[in-house]
């Protein structure tokens, strides 16, 4: 005798499930900004419109100098990073930058975040070039003097090292560098931002590299400053893989809807290769570095289930 599951009972109890799912799950603070290149023609990014996937971008991207950063439709993954799918890529010998304007609901001061995954396939081969950076401008198209709040994966110091600058000066880091075919979680934070910064109120910026295990250990109960803040470097799970800091004691920088977001994955010279995702700006790490709510995890898991039973029972049979 054949067994016949009662398949309207199994879809309720898996309509009930993601019900649930809704109530449970606590509403994020709003990001700031986050692409995820999501939603865009492979090819060129230039003439694009910021996808509809965005937060915080408006209008076309526009060349800051060069053309060769493209959307491509397989995305970088780190550990239990939320991503979205799709990425920006530049295999090209030419330099190129690219910007779109932030929207007008952009708009933070005091201490905000970035972060961005980056993977290097192939390395430049001048010690000059700087690649896989992304920061703030005056305009889609404006120029390095007036970009700010940057951080980078490649920093032009002879090796794949990672920079961070809070105004146009950059500092960058001589080890360890980055390994080739490997996604990182390049982590920014900015204080004082919007502030008159001095000698006793300086601004400071700290970068963050982060491996996939590192993500995932620091993510449990939550991405805090204090524990990223004490850890040494090296390339255990308790480590960061890297981290650096810059103190400016004069200026003030805003972070607002007369910027823009600027980012490059190229490098000038040699057919270099890399890849950039995610990029996310916010007031707190849980911000820029999402992960799944553990109570969210739990129920599609238990929604999966339902679907397995019911199946397995309909295949059922028993023998009389």
């Amino acid at each position: 005798m054949k067994i016949q599951s009662n398949p309207m009972k199994q879809n309720s109890l898996i309509a009930a499930t993601f019900a649930v799912i809704a109530i449970l799950s606590p509403a994020r603070a709003t990001l700031l900004v986050y692409e995820g290149f999501n939603g865009y023609s492979t090819g060129s990014l230039v003439g694009q419109t910021a996808s509809s996937s965005t937060i915080g971008l408006t209008g076309n991207y526009q060349s800051v100098g060069g053309t060769s950063l493209s959307a491509v439709s397989s995305g970088l993954t780190l550990g239990n990073l939320v991503v979205s799918g799709g990425a920006a890529n530049s295999s090209s010998q030419t330099a190129a930058a690219i910007g779109v304007a932030f929207s007008n609901s952009v708009s933070a001061t005091g201490t905000i975040y970035s972060s961005y995954l980056a993977q290097i396939n192939t390395s430049p081969t001048s010690p000059s070039d700087s690649a896989l950076y992304m920061g703030t401008g005056s305009s889609p198209t404006g120029t390095n003097a007036t970009r700010t709040f940057k951080s980078y994966g490649v920093s032009g110091s002879g090796a794949n090292t990672p920079g961070i600058a809070y105004g146009a000066t950059d500092i960058m880091s001589p080890s360890p560098a980055l390994s080739l075919n490997t996604t990182y979680a390049i982590v920014a934070r900015y204080t004082r931002v919007g502030s008159t910064l001095s000698v006793g109120s300086p601004g400071v910026a700290t970068l963050w590299v982060l491996t996939a295990d590192q993500f995932n250990y620091f993510s449990i109960g939550g991405f805090s400053d204090a524990e990223l803040d004490a850890a040494t470097v090296g390339s255990g799970a308790t480590n960061v893989y890297n981290t650096l800091t810059q103190t400016v004691t004069s200026g003030s920088y805003t972070f607002d809807n007369t910027k823009a977001l600027q980012f490059s994955t190229t490098a000038a010279n040699g057919a270099s290769s890399f890849y950039m995702d995610e990029i996310r700006w916010g007031t707190s790490l849980n911000d820029v570095l999402p992960i799944p709510e553990p109570q969210v995890v739990v129920l599609l898991a238990i929604s999966a289930g339902l679907l397995l039973v019911s199946r397995k029972r309909r295949e059922a049979k028993m023998v009389p």
